[in-house]
């Protein structure tokens, strides 16, 4: 296998000569200002110059693509799966490069989110009408982001409304389609003089689907979700050196879920076929206010004050209608409060260091009596990055100082080289950790499980390999990565206390290849990838749970005078829902269509149809290996108003 994965790079640069006299009979695209990524580095830096694999997508891939939700939008991105437990606003969890939904950092704004107690994000909560652009760095980032960047970061950006020149713009947009899904947008956000602006509100109701396979268990009925979202956003430049800006964003709502009932009476004093009708009321919510400073012509610097909120309270009708007879109701909040002061210092035109401080406070409100409900974490990095023209280095290091866990110090360094004008290669090596959750640590005694406070981080070494090729005719990108994971979280019977309890008990091995191709060919544009995966538990030799081997996304369009149209290939290979892997779920195959109409420059319709072929497929499963269902083919029909003056 290894000499496989080696080949496949060296038989892509051998094809060097073709491609650079590979001539498509249409014009070649103009030449724009180069793209700016912040997730690389945490500082904007030209995509070309990050050394790290890196996917962007902006708001015209949103407004083209209409994803049924941020899940979708983001399980397209190579080495990403999307793990849905059911209809819209079902529990979803994403891995990148098989990593566990609890090792990656998710940024809004800049700000963490997630919850503490599970240490994982509510991506089901976030209504991707209200995400101006994604950046998602793939890989070990821990030695600037601290805890979880074990997988990679996602970094989700509203829009605040700063431009280049004044300008006012609304929207005033309207959805409605299968399930009886409603959907509606209403903003605006302009800049006048040196203050910019922002400020939009949605709403999002369906009456969703069965969210579970089985029937006759009393979960036949159909899973709702609502939705509304604020965001909002104000700024003003202070001359060309000083900038001043809050932020604020909102979602909040309910979803309705679906549990399976033990038969037995002990723990079940209903009939199965009982419909209890669970459901969640959920509140995510990040604000902060950010001063920049560009203080000398080679420093500038930055400070950052904000805070986020996760929380979830759980509810069942039946209970509130019959005295609460199953006593379901339960209430988990995170509270997180952060500062960071972030700087970069250039020493010459090809070196620069970022540095900086972060500081995070987590404290949770739950149901059930935690020993501990609250923590702090101090940390320093510092980045040294220099281009020596044709070859590129950058060192980093974190010291990340936990009030129950401790320190941990993580580095990483990368290297990259000009093999041709054309092609880049990239070689890297960092590590990373993922923080226990205060379930891990603090779960209370239910009789049955509790939490572990002698549990440790999880920690991991990755290493990567990367040729790039950049092209008029293509841009091509082929990433190998070895990641090994030690000291796994996992829960499990204990015999010594007679509770199933978390323990640092395994090793993971997370390893494969990307495949990445973006090409314009007779005006149309095609954004292909294709990822091998090989995500193994050491201990046992089982896979992983959820991680399909073979995946592959494409993303074909075209646009045509007032006309665009796309298609969607989206390809998974079989997976297993539990950690003996007996329970397979199938490999599928989804097409996706999509067809927009520009009436005028302030009107569009869009239509957008999902899983056109119907097919049936799964994702996950419950501890019964009961299997979730996911959507069939549905349809969403949009009018989009966008005056500008």
């Amino acid at each position: 296998m290894k000499h496989t994965l080696l080949a496949l790079p060296l038989a892509i640069v051998s094809a060097n000569a073709l491609l650079a006299n590979t001539t498509l009979a249409s014009e070649a695209p103009e030449e724009i200002m180069e793209e700016m990524v912040v997730v690389g580095n945490r500082i904007a830096t030209p995509i070309s110059k990050v050394l790290a694999p890196v996917t962007v997508i902006d708001k015209d891939d949103i407004n083209r693509r209409q994803p049924p939700s941020l899940g979708a939008l983001l399980a397209t991105t190579p080495g990403v799966n999307m793990v849905q437990s059911g209809s819209t606003g079902a529990q979803t969890a994403l891995m990148i490069r098989g990593s566990k939904t609890a090792q990656s950092v998710v940024l809004l704004d800049g700000l963490r989110i997630g919850s503490a107690t599970t240490g994982s994000t509510a991506y089901q909560y976030i209504d991707p009408e209200s995400i101006d652009r994604v950046e998602i760095v793939r890989g070990a980032r821990s030695s600037l982001y601290g805890a979880d960047a074990v997988g990679g970061v996602i970094q989700l950006f509203t829009n605040d409304g700063t431009a280049s020149e004044d300008y006012s713009k609304a929207i005033i947009k309207q959805s409605y389609g299968s399930h009886n899904t409603l959907s509606s947008v209403l903003g605006i956000k302009g800049q006048q003089d040196d203050t910019f602006y922002q400020l939009s509100a949605s709403h999002h109701e369906g009456e969703g689907f069965d969210s579970t396979a089985e029937k006759g268990n009393g979960n036949d009925d159909k899973d709702a979700f609502r939705n509304t979202s604020i965001t909002a956003s104000l700024g003003k430049h202070f001359g060309e050196n000083f900038t001043l800006k809050g932020s604020f964003y909102q979602s909040k709502g309910k979803s309705e879920y679906d549990i399976n009932k033990p038969t037995d009476s002990k723990y079940n004093p209903l009939p199965t076929s009982t419909h209890i009708n669970p459901y969640t009321d959920y509140l995510v919510q990040a604000a902060s206010i950010k001063a920049s400073l560009q203080a000398t012509e080679n420093w500038r610097t930055e400070l950052v004050f904000g805070g986020s909120k996760d929380g979830n309270v759980s509810k069942d009708s039946f209970s509130e209608e019959n005295n609460n007879v199953l006593a379901l109701a339960s209430k988990f909040n995170t509270q997180r409060y952060f500062a960071s002061w972030l700087n970069e210092i250039t020493i010459t035109n090809q070196q620069r260091i970022i540095a900086g401080i972060d500081t995070q406070y987590d404290k949770i409100d739950t149901s059930d009596n935690y020993d501990k409900d609250n923590r702090y974490n101090n940390a320093v990095y510092a980045q040294y990055e220099v281009d020596f023209s044709r070859s590129q280095l950058s060192l980093s290091a974190r010291s990340d100082d936990n009030s129950t866990y401790g320190r941990n110090n993580t580095g990483h360094a990368e290297f990259g080289f000009d093999l041709t004008d054309n092609i880049n290669i990239v070689t890297s090596v960092g590590t990373a950790f993922r923080a226990p959750s205060f379930n891990d640590l603090y779960y209370p005694n239910d009789g049955g499980s509790k939490g572990n406070p002698d549990i440790t981080p999880e920690t991991s070494t990755n290493k990567e390999f990367s040729i790039r090729g950049d092209y008029d005719v293509v841009d091509w990108q082929v990433n190998l990565f070895h990641n090994n994971v030690d000291d796994l979280i996992e829960w499990g019977y204990n015999p010594e206390t007679f509770y199933s309890q978390p323990e640092n008990i395994s090793k993971a091995t997370l390893k494969g290849y990307e495949l990445i191709a973006t090409t314009e060919f007779y005006q149309w544009k095609l954004n292909a990838n294709y990822t091998r995966l090989m995500a193994e538990n050491d201990n046992t030799g089982k896979t992983l749970q959820n991680r399909p081997e073979h995946s592959a996304d494409i993303d074909l369009s075209r646009t045509l005078n007032d006309w665009t149209f796309t298609i969607e290939q989206q390809i998974r290979s079989s997976s297993y829902s539990d950690r003996a892997n007996n329970n397979e779920l199938s490999g599928y195959g989804l097409t996706h269509l999509r067809l927009s109409y520009a009436i005028n420059p302030e009107w569009q319709v869009t239509a957008a149809l999902n899983n056109i072929f119907d097919k049936e497929y799964y994702t996950n499963a419950d501890f019964y290996n009961i299997n979730y269902n996911n959507d069939g083919f549905n349809t969403l029909l949009s009018v989009a108003y966008t005056p500008s003056w």
